[in-house]
């Protein structure tokens, strides 16, 4: 998420719970979607 110097503090919490919403919700659908596995001590993800 791009951010400059005009942003508030406000703002960049809001942008970071934003981020982290989208990255969680994609996480989740590729776990549901059996596209993560673990190998040894490493993430695959196929796309």
């Amino acid at each position: 998420m791009p951010v400059d110097h005009t942003h508030t503090a406000e703002d960049l919490v809001q942008s970071g719970r934003d981020v982290e919403q989208m990255v969680l919700a994609r996480a989740l659908r590729l776990v549901f979607e059996d596209r993560v596995f673990l190998c040894g001590n490493r993430t695959v993800i196929f796309d």
